[in-house]
């Protein structure tokens, strides 16, 4: 069984709170591992639906194909991190209305797992918020039209294997101290890209193929960062930061803060801020 990825910030914070005041925290109580399970159909409509996920700290694991609008399980030993669960015609939302609730000092005796299918077959406006976790998030098949991603310190792969089918307006995702890699960029299929972070370490793959003109924005803490764009891909990419720590791999050429790419058709144009940290830019051949 998996294993939920506390964030040791929490851990800090109530450790430095039990010497401050001279107390001794007793560990987080947890009972019996609970299963909800999951059978949403679909409707006969085919309008865009909203799924929302809220969770506190565990792990998320997401992939398309469910023969209803969402099926799968969550696992969860902490009766105050009972998922409350709410739907309409247009939208689903699960939520762990008291994800922050924290009585003790976590330990990996906690439980929150969630294994979740999504439906393939209608466009989905999807928004995902998780505190410290570590997912496995694959978009592959999916029709999105909306993504927005809000974690805390994570654990994070993101995959894109083949093309949206629908157009995402801006592909927002936020995360704190993390370890994100996201693959199969190109095949998101958004116009415009804002991803904040925390100091960390992050990839970012455009393998897959542009179906439009697309543009990238990075704004990052003291990070290490790289950047990998396939053979034909026509790049642009602007350091708007302080970081001078810039690596490059394969061809490129190289004008005063701009490094750019020869391709043909659609152009990726990505903007890093940066202060201090690592880049590596990567351009097969």
């Amino acid at each position: 069984m998996k294993r939920s990825l506390i964030t040791p910030i929490i851990v800090m914070i109530l450790v430095s709170l039990a010497c401050s005041v001279n107390i001794n925290l007793p560990e987080m109580e947890v009972g019996d591992t609970l299963v909800l399970n999951l059978d949403q159909p679909l409707t006969n409509s085919s309008d865009v639906v909203s799924i929302d996920l809220s969770m506190g700290a565990g792990s998320l694991s997401i992939s398309g194909g469910a023969p209803g609008l969402i099926n799968g399980s969550i696992e969860y030993n902490v009766a105050d991190w009972e998922p409350a669960i709410s739907q309409r015609s247009d939208s689903f939302s699960i939520k762990q209305v008291r994800a922050l609730s924290i009585s003790g000092i976590p330990t990996d005796k906690i439980v929150n797992d969630w294994d979740l299918m999504l439906s393939s077959q209608v466009p989905l406006e999807l928004n995902i918020e998780a505190g410290a976790y570590k997912g496995s998030l694959d978009f592959s098949g999916l029709r999105l039209r909306k993504l927005d991603i809000l974690e805390g310190a994570s654990e994070t792969t993101v995959n894109f294997d083949v093309p949206n089918p629908e157009v995402i307006n801006n592909f927002k995702f936020q995360t704190g101290a993390s370890f994100v890699k996201l693959y199969g960029l190109a095949n998101a299929n958004f116009k415009s890209m804002d991803f904040v972070s925390g100091a960390g370490s992050y990839v970012f793959s455009f393998d897959g193929t542009l179906q439009q003109d697309a543009e990238v924005n990075i704004k990052s803490a003291a990070s290490n960062l790289e950047i990998l764009i396939p053979s034909g891909m026509k790049v642009v990419i602007v350091n708007q930061g302080k970081v001078i720590n810039i690596n490059t791999k394969g061809t490129w050429t190289i004008k005063d803060n701009t490094y750019s790419t020869p391709g043909d058709g659609f152009t990726l144009t990505i903007t890093i801020n940066m202060a201090v940290g690592n880049i590596v830019l990567s351009h097969a051949e």
